[in-house]
């Protein structure tokens, strides 16, 4: 494969402090390492005819704050903690900045997190570099190049790639529309989760309608009648 230049990521570093119109890397020297994002400049999209334009619309700015609770709110019991199955829709949780790559944590067990890594065009992670955690990484929506200190690797939607922890690597955007890369890390870094940029929940179906041959299985699988 091309672009290796061995285990100091050279190759990565130079590609992260790469910008400008039409040129690949929206991220200035961004790197990070351990966890810690240093971002410098991304470009806007203006493009249309994303394949993840449907993505993109649904996501609004977030300020940080969430509505307080009235305080003559009687008290309702909150939602179980670390629920056992926990639905969510990912397209709740797209944000994208014009400044940098956007990673967004979805959720996180002691064993594992999710996150979504949200690109516009031109922009590109900085080096990722984790010597502890295995990461993998599958395109939601997008073109993609996953640059690794033994080459690049293209991927497009539906695309899945594994990085051994240890690996130095990172994500390029240099597709015309955003990108939108799906990561799972185990185990996770003490990253907590993100506030939604949405509560739609559009992807979530809750049937009521009689049970089948699946649930009946899991229901004798239970001991239940």
């Amino acid at each position: 494969m091309r672009g290796g230049t061995g285990q100091d990521g050279r190759r990565l570093v130079a590609l992260a402090g790469e910008g400008g119109d039409g040129q690949q890397g929206g991220v200035a020297a961004g790197e990070w390492f351990g966890g810690d994002v240093h971002a410098g400049h991304g470009l806007s999209w203006t493009g249309r005819g994303s394949a993840c334009a449907s993505l993109v619309t649904r996501a609004r700015p977030y300020d940080g704050h969430m509505d307080a609770t009235p305080p003559d709110a009687p008290d309702t019991p909150g939602p179980a903690a670390d629920p056992a199955v926990l639905p969510v829709d990912l397209r709740d949780y797209v944000r994208f900045r014009d400044a940098a790559a956007t990673r967004v944590r979805v959720f996180a067990t002691p064993r594992l997190a999710l996150d979504l890594w949200c690109l516009q065009p031109q922009q590109a992670t900085g080096v990722l570099h984790d010597p502890e955690r295995d990461t993998s990484y599958t395109v939601v929506g997008g073109r993609s190049w996953f640059v690794t200190d033994e080459g690049e690797i293209g991927l497009d939607p539906m695309g899945a790639l594994l990085v051994r922890a240890g690996t130095v690597h990172g994500i390029d955007n240099r597709a015309p529309d955003p990108l939108i890369v799906l990561a799972v890390t185990s185990p996770p870094d003490p990253t907590p989760p993100d506030v939604p940029e949405a509560d739609d929940g559009l992807a979530i179906r809750y049937d009521e309608a009689a049970p089948g041959p699946l649930r009946r299985a899991l229901t004798r699988f239970l001991g239940g009648d």
